[in-house]
């Protein structure tokens, strides 16, 4: 059923009335009870018609069917009533819809042959409204013969010469004046393109020069969203518009023709210097025939597109950098054969049918013309064809991105990455399409770059990484029975040389190691590696006996002991061998190294040349593992402790200040000495949170003996991370403030290793700790390598003697020596000096002689809980009297 909203009577080319029904139709009557309802009640309301006849009939709106017949007849209409009756209940039986039924009319004595259609308009499944529709057949068959007559002529014509036969066949049998054709070009600042224009009185083309001003005058917008635009009196609607005047034009129709996207493509236009006698016949002809002109201008767009994207396809293909080519393959080569006769047929039956400019280049020849004819196998080239062959058929006869490497004659090695597809007709190869590029310098670099991440760059052997990877490798294929041996080698010596004599010294001698130790494992199965500063390793696959092992370890310290002459200079250093054995000490890589480094130091540590691991002997090792994973939740749970130890006025036996000195209680090993655990925290993470740890609660106590009156100073110990960690000063700064506690009333001990280790950082985090009135001691001093000189350089405040030499000056006159000169120089560069280590009153006698300022050690007090302070400080004169 139609909908009366949508439908337009501007479709139909005759006459068209619109008849309303007050009252509903009751659909229970039978047909022709309905039929006569109709004609009786429907009341015309519109009425759509170009025809003077029906002008004539004067105002026909209110008249109904009957009224209307009766009408036409008083004007000399001859309209049957019956036959209106007739076609009522047609329309009636087919569900209110009749169309194109053959109706005679005869209109003052002449027969018309005329196209009745029907159609009813439901509402609520009621009928409300009837159009019925009267078409002259004669119209329709003159578009018809119009349509057949032009699309004969045009049947041949394509391109331009169809839009040039186009537009002078319109002009002819539509009898128009001038009749074009235009391209849409968005692109172009006019967007409206002629293609073909043509004039009826000159019977030429293109003659209208101005024709450009017309089509600027078309509302574009309207173009893209309607259907026609027709003009009937051009002249006044464009009155300021010479174009009309100097052509005469008075009526113009412009049909837009769209692409299969419904864009717009183009327009057809038909301009006329009169009326245009039948318009409605002219759009029908002409939307025929946009559709013809709208597949004409894609077509040309086409084949436009398809030589423009040919020309830049061989362009591209010509002048691209990489190479590219074409093969043949002739015989086509069938893809259910063997692999092996697959590579057979690509060495046999291609051929290189196309390739481009860069092609010959990768192979150093002068022309396309010395690869054109060759196959895919080129014999003068050496190259692994058959395995590079094999990938391709293995990718399903294309390959993305592979590798692969050529060794031309006289030249350099060539690595191309090859990008292969090919052409499959009925399950055969037909022909191979390639890209090649160059990455010569990318792969070389990569190779370079994947050496260096394996190899020590100083001394070339591998590095640690690699030298793990390579025994992971060697385990993960090791069979049963299979035996292996792993050696540590570090050396004795190394620093002296470096220190004494530079680094490039020392660089010299490191790079001499690797050929001594490949000489004593020449002929074995062995990786050598060097794994950082002076340690140096050795991995034997299968080795056949223990004996062997220790064979080798003892001709491997007989090489490194041999004088090495570096720079004219005989240079001697020594070294320990730990040694660990696969699977007897462990089957896994980081369990066999950890043994061998027992094995190492316990070599080291009883002065012997090499040390083969044994399991009851690594006790110590054992726990220092198992420490060094629990020390990461000792601040966290708690376990950490600060054990406070005295320091003296030697000449009043006066306390000064107190060293705060951490301990562990460990949940299971009990009370642990700093000597257990701090070179733990030193060689991890941990030593910034723990020393953190210990600067806070030691500046927290402070406070609270500041509460209680207490003046005493507190020591803290700090190591080399310390002084290069860029938040420290501002972390003791913020203690201190959030606390209370004045800097006077805090020292941090630095020991010499520490100072020396980055002598200009610690210089500033020393004057920016210095600059807070925080004192400077320097612990342990004798035992490193700093100068005095140095020292004067520093804000330091004190220097504290080792134990080693104050607990041995009574009975070795050397220790006494130093003691004496180092409380002299000290005191002359203004520096206060503490003993460490007292634990005799003779001692303290002599270093009072000597004009020692401050001692501590176990005469005085042993480190103490905080809690115990107090008892002692009451008690300090009874116990130091009785002690």
């Amino acid at each position: 059923m139609m909908d009366y909203e949508s439908f337009s009577v501007r479709k139909e080319p005759s006459i068209a009335y619109i008849f309303e029904l007050k009252s509903p139709l009751d659909c229970q009557l039978s047909i022709q009870q309905q039929s006569l309802f109709i004609y009786e009640n429907a009341t015309l309301s519109e009425l759509h018609s170009s025809s003077k006849l029906i002008a004539s009939l004067g105002e026909l709106r209110g008249l109904t069917l009957r009224q209307l017949i009766q009408r036409v007849r008083d004007k000399g209409f001859e309209w049957n009533e019956r036959g209106i009756l007739d076609r009522l209940e047609q329309f009636i039986s087919h569900h209110f819809q009749l169309e194109d039924v053959p109706t005679d009319m005869v209109i003052r004595g002449q027969k018309m042959e005329l196209l009745a259609s029907y159609y009813g308009f439901l509402e609520n499944s009621l009928l409300k409204r009837l159009l019925i529709t009267h078409r002259n057949s004669f119209a329709r068959q003159q578009r018809e013969f119009l349509i057949s007559t032009i699309s004969e002529s045009l049947v041949a014509e394509s391109g331009r010469s169809f839009f040039n036969r186009l537009t002078s066949v319109l002009a002819q049998n539509l009898e128009c004046d001038y009749v074009l054709a235009a391209e849409y070009v968005p692109e172009c600042s006019s967007s409206l393109k002629l293609l073909s224009s043509y004039e009826s009185k000159t019977e030429k083309y293109d003659s209208i020069d101005d024709v450009n001003d017309f089509l600027q005058l078309l509302d574009l917008k309207k173009l893209m969203s309607s259907s026609v635009i027709y003009e009937s009196d051009a002249k006044n609607v464009y009155p300021v518009d010479d174009f009309f005047n100097h052509h005469a034009v008075k009526d113009f129709i412009v049909i837009p023709f769209r692409g299969s996207n419904n864009h717009l493509l183009g327009v057809i236009a038909l301009l006329h210097s009169e009326t245009m006698q039948n318009v409605d016949l002219a759009e029908s002809v002409l939307n025929v025939f946009s559709i013809r002109a709208a597949a004409e201008v894609e077509r040309y767009r086409n084949v436009l597109l398809k030589q423009r994207y040919e020309k830049q396809q061989r362009i591209f293909f010509e002048h691209n950098g990489s190479g590219m080519f074409i093969v043949d393959v002739d015989p086509p080569m069938p893809i259910d054969l063997p692999v092996r006769k697959q590579v057979q047929w690509l060495i046999d039956c291609t051929r290189f049918v196309d390739v481009n400019e860069a092609m010959p280049v990768f192979f150093n020849m002068a022309s396309k013309n010395e690869l054109l004819g060759k196959g895919l196998y080129l014999e003068d080239i050496g190259y692994d064809f058959a395995t590079y062959a094999r990938e391709y058929i293995d990718g399903d006869y294309q390959c993305e991105d592979l590798l692969w490497r050529f060794s031309i004659p006289d030249s350099d090695e060539l690595w191309l990455s090859a990008t292969l597809s090919s052409a499959l007709v009925n399950n055969e190869v037909t022909q191979i399409f390639g890209i090649m590029t160059n990455v010569t310098s990318r792969v070389l670099h990569s190779q370079r770059m994947e050496y260096q991440a394996r190899h020590d760059s100083l001394t070339g052997l591998v590095n640690r990484n690699y030298f793990i990877e390579q025994i992971e490798q060697v385990i993960n294929l090791s069979c049963q029975g299979s035996q292996h041996a792993l050696f540590i080698l570090d050396l004795d010596g190394f620093k002296e040389v470096n220190d004494t004599l530079g680094h490039d010294t020392g660089d010299l001698l490191l790079q001499n190691i690797g050929p001594r130790i490949d000489d004593v494992f020449s002929g074995e199965n062995a990786i050598v590696a060097r794994l950082g500063g002076d340690e140096f390793a050795v991995f034997i696959e299968n080795y056949s006996s223990q004996s062997a092992v220790s064979d080798f370890a003892k001709n491997l310290m007989e090489a490194i002991k041999s004088p090495f002459e570096i720079r004219e200079l005989e240079l001697i250093v020594g070294g320990s061998v730990g040694i660990s054995l696969y699977p007897f000490n462990s089957t896994t890589v980081s369990s066999l190294m950890r043994c061998a480094d027992v094995a190492m130091y316990k070599a080291k540590n009883d002065s012997r040349d090499f040390c083969i691991y044994d399991s009851d002997q690594d006790h110590y090792s054992v726990r220092r593992l198992s420490l060094m994973m629990d020390i990461r939740q000792a601040i966290h749970n708690d376990e950490m402790r600060i054990y406070y130890q005295p320091i003296m006025n030697l000449n009043t036996l006066d306390v000064v200040s107190f060293e705060a000195l951490i301990r562990w209680q460990h949940p299971e090993h009990g009370m642990l000495s700093p000597g257990e655990f701090i070179p733990l925290i030193e060689i991890t993470d941990m030593i910034m949170p723990v020393t953190y740890w210990v600067v806070e609660n030691s500046i927290k106590q402070l406070r609270e003996w500041k509460k209680l009156g207490w003046r005493y100073r507190v020591s803290v110990n700090v190591s080399t991370r310390n002084l290069v960690d860029v938040g420290f000063v501002d972390f003791i700064v913020a203690c201190l403030s959030r606390y209370e506690v004045e800097g006077n009333l805090l020292e941090i001990e630095i020991t010499e290793s520490t100072l020396m280790a980055d002598p200009e950082k610690s210089r500033q985090v020393l004057k920016a700790i210095a600059s807070q009135g925080i004192s400077i001691s320097v612990d342990d001093y004798g035992t490193g390598y700093s100068s005095l000189a140095y020292l004067k350089s520093l804000p330091i405040n004190t220097l504290k003697i080792d134990q080693t030499f104050v607990s041995e000056m009574l009975r070795n006159t050397q220790d006494q020596i130093i003691v004496s000169s180092t409380i002299q120089l000290a005191h002359n560069l203004g520096l206060s000096v503490t003993a460490e280590g007292i634990e005799e009153a003779e001692i303290i006698d002599q270093l009072t002689a000597l004009g020692c300022d401050k001692g501590q050690g176990y005469y005085f007090c042993r480190p103490v809980e905080v809690a115990k302070l107090e008892s002692w400080l009451t008690n300090k004169e009874r116990i130091l009297l009785s002690g």
